[in-house]
């Protein structure tokens, strides 16, 4: 009996090491398939298409998965797009693309991004001491350059 238990513990000891070992970084191909799901959606067809594109997105997607950060990394994406050209629009007195659209209204984004923040995996990465905040900001300026390249060449 002992034999066995010593044997089940050395078997499951690094499958857990392994589920539950994430990298400092969101990986690259997380990034692109952010990228590709907002340009994919949003180039040439306004703003309503990329919010379309993250809900739907989360809609789709299993809370505990890894590619749930693709969906988190393009609501952050577009929401910060959102908040930045409202600035610009209200600056110059012109209408916001964005008016009308609660999912990316500042509260909304804010609640739902502390609510996915709590999700399992999340706490995992912060035990491994993982920054969360710079885990993502670090990859949006990424998706804002992958975005602006695809979309200059669907749009061309």
């Amino acid at each position: 009996m002992k034999k066995i238990l010593l044997i089940l513990a050395v078997i499951t000891i690094p499958m857990q090491a392994k589920a539950e070992t994430f990298q400092k970084q969101i990986p690259q191909e997380r990034v692109q398939a952010a990228i590709d799901l907002i340009a994919n959606a949003a180039c040439g067809r306004g703003p309503k298409e990329d919010v379309r594109a993250v809900y739907e997105c989360y809609k789709n997607t299993d809370k505990n998965s890894p590619q749930f950060e693709v969906c988190m990394l393009a609501d952050m994406t577009v929401s910060n797009n959102a908040r930045m050209i409202k600035k610009e629009q209200d600056a110059l007195g012109d209408r916001n693309p964005y008016e009308g659209i609660p999912f990316v209204d500042n509260q909304t984004y804010l609640r739902r991004m502390a609510r996915n923040l709590t999700l399992p995996r999340f706490s995992k990465m912060e035990k491994q001491g993982i920054n969360l905040i710079q885990y993502f900001q670090s990859s949006t300026n990424k998706v804002i350059k992958g975005i602006n390249t695809k979309c200059k060449t669907i749009n061309h």
